[in-house]
C-alpha cells in the first residue's frame, strides 16, 4: 500500500509541480459569483492534523491577495486571482500560492502541466490531453449533483479511449449553519462535497482510488477538509508536500471584507 501511495504522489506531483507556463487561456470570467468569497483581504485560518495515529497537529493560513497580472513564463495571466496558503507545524512551515478563477457556473484552480508534458516524448504528444484546471465547485450547487473535476486522456484519432487520472465529485449532503459576515448573522446553506481520485496506470491495471471530503458554505467559504492529501493537493492546485497521507482541515476563524 505504502509503495502504491508513493507511485501515485510521485505522478500528481509530476503535474502539479513542474513548470511555468500556460499554452491555452481558459473563457475568462462571466460574472461574480457571491457564493466563493474572493475580494483581496479574505482570509482563513483552520486548524489542521495529519495522519490516523500518533497525528501531528498544525495551523493552516489562506489569504486571497488583490488581483493582479499573473506572469508565468512569456505568458501573461491576468484572469486569475492569486491565494497565499501557509501550514506551519512542530516548526515546519510550508508555503504555496495558487490561482482560482469564478465563473457563472463553477470555480477553477489552475494546474500548471508544462513539465509534465515536457517528461511525454514528442511522439506521444498528440495522444495526450491533460486539463489545465481542476473545478472545485460547480454552480448552483444541489444535493446529489455530481461533476467532473479534472482528468488526464489519452486520446486515438480526437477519441478518448483510456483516462490514466479521472478526479469527478458529488455533493452527498446539505445542511445550514449560521456565521457572522460583516457584523451581520447569516444562515448558510452547508454542502458536502466527496471528491474521488482514480489512478490507473495502464488500461489493464488496478484502479487506485483516494477521497477528500470538503464541507462548503454558501456566503464563506470550505470550512472543512478530511481526506487523502493526493485528493487535496489536486483538487485545490496546491503543491504542498504533507507529513501525512490524511489531513483534516477544519476553519477555526476568517474575515470576508
Amino acid at each position: 500500500m505504502k509503495k502504491n501511495y508513493l507511485k501515485i504522489a510521485f505522478i500528481i506531483n509530476l503535474i502539479l509541480l513542474f513548470g511555468c507556463s500556460v499554452e491555452k487561456l481558459p473563457t475568462p470570467p462571466t460574472q461574480d459569483i457571491e457564493a466563493f468569497p474572493s475580494e483581496a483581504g479574505t482570509n482563513y485560518t483552520f486548524n489542521v492534523s495529519f495522519g490516523l495515529q500518533n497525528q501531528i497537529t498544525g495551523i493552516k493560513k489562506s489569504r486571497v491577495l488583490p488581483k493582479a497580472n499573473i506572469k508565468l513564463n512569456s505568458d501573461i495571466v491576468s484572469i486569475y486571482q492569486p491565494q497565499l496558503d501557509s501550514i506551519t507545524y512542530q516548526g515546519n512551515t510550508l508555503i504555496d500560492t495558487t490561482y482560482f478563477r469564478k465563473t457563472s457556473s463553477g470555480v477553477f484552480y489552475f494546474i500548471d502541466t508544462t513539465g509534465f508534458s515536457q517528461l511525454v516524448p514528442d511522439s506521444l504528444k498528440s495522444f495526450l490531453a491533460i486539463d489545465t484546471e481542476s473545478r472545485i465547485l460547480f454552480f448552483p450547487l444541489s444535493l446529489n449533483q455530481t461533476w467532473p473535476v479534472y482528468q488526464v486522456d489519452i486520446k486515438i484519432g480526437g477519441i478518448p479511449v483510456f483516462s490514466p487520472i479521472r478526479a469527478f465529485a458529488k455533493v452527498v449532503d446539505f445542511y445550514k449553519m449560521d456565521f457572522v459576515v460583516r457584523n451581520s448573522k447569516i444562515t448558510s446553506n452547508v454542502y458536502k462535497i466527496e471528491y474521488n481520485l482514480n489512478i490507473q496506470l495502464s488500461p489493464e491495471g488496478q484502479i487506485e482510488r483516494q477521497t477528500a471530503i470538503a464541507h462548503f458554505a454558501t456566503g464563506i467559504g470550505f470550512i472543512k477538509w478530511e481526506g487523502q492529501t493526493n485528493v487535496v493537493n489536486l483538487v485545490k492546485g496546491t503543491t504542498f508536500n504533507y507529513p501525512s497521507e490524511f489531513i483534516v482541515e477544519e476553519l477555526s476563524s476568517y474575515f470576508i471584507p
